[in-house]
């Protein structure tokens, strides 16, 4: 029963995170056998799963029937109702090419990510002939909240079909579990805690730039989300799918066309890689 929502298949610390992602892909496990496949990927005492598995129990994460557990479908209810509700497509390559600068405005942290998305995966940026590399320096990873289906896919094109290097200055528990699932979508390289001087987030792909400009109070949600969070299987109750889907934020991309300085900087975020 993988839903495909908040846990793709990584090598995660969290024992808890390791223990979702396993009743994730096989369901009705009994303790003894979930330790047995825990034990495979991190090494921990049976007393330990026990213990987690009745704290998740608590929290409704996971529901036992007799002798074994799964996830709770109340919770998988909730990530799917926070992910169609706010499934706000933003078709940006059905607008045309960009010939010259343009500037397009969001109102949700989501449909923002769609948008990023839909932009870079369309290869509307990409000139014949020209550069097809695209890089990018980020405070913090982007997060698409639902990676599991066609994001997936589309994160994977700007992976595979471009020469994509991403720097961020971040280094939290979320930037490291989203640093090893853009390396699986075929993203050549990923540096954390880069030190980068960075007043706004950016990104070049091919000769073209993006500009992403957030509003400050969404900056310190953001912040706050990925500083605090020790583990990825808490941030539903930590209200980070909540408070970043249902709020109202401003966040703004310009995305122009200057070859040089498109040059410019993405050899300077090329340094970081050698």
């Amino acid at each position: 029963m993988s839903i495909g929502l908040l846990f793709p298949n990584l090598t995660l610390s969290s024992s808890k995170d390791i223990i979702i992602c396993t009743l994730l892909d096989e369901t009705d496990l009994t303790a003894k056998q979930i330790h047995s496949r825990v034990s495979k990927t991190k090494t921990i005492s049976y007393q330990a799963v026990f213990k987690y598995l009745q704290q998740l129990c608590d929290v409704n994460t996971l529901v036992k029937t007799k002798n074994t557990y799964a996830i709770s479908p109340d919770w998988i209810k909730q990530l799917k109702t926070f992910t169609n509700i706010f499934d706000q497509r933003t078709n940006i390559s059905a607008a045309g090419p960009i010939t010259e600068s343009r500037t397009i405005e969001f109102n949700t942290y989501y449909s923002f990510i769609e948008g990023i998305l839909n932009l870079f995966s369309s290869r509307m940026l990409i000139e014949k002939d020209g550069p097809n590399y695209g890089v990018g320096a980020l405070r913090h990873m982007y997060w698409a909240l639902n990676f599991g289906d066609q994001n997936f896919e589309k994160l994977k094109i700007m992976g595979q079909k471009h020469e994509s290097y991403v720097i961020c200055n971040g280094n939290t528990i979320i930037d490291n579990w989203l640093k090893d699932y853009y390396i699986s979508a075929g993203f050549k390289g990923i540096k954390l805690e880069a030190n980068y001087n960075l007043e706004n987030d950016f990104a070049v792909v091919g000769n073209y730039i993006i500009q992403i400009f957030f509003d400050p109070e969404t900056e310190k949600r953001i912040d706050y989300f990925y500083r605090t969070t020790k583990e990825i299987s808490t941030l539903i109750q930590k209200g980070f799918m909540d408070d970043m889907l249902t709020k109202k934020v401003q966040i703004k991309i310009i995305v122009f066309r200057e070859p040089e300085l498109a040059k410019t900087l993405r050899d300077k975020i090329l340094t970081f890689f050698d």
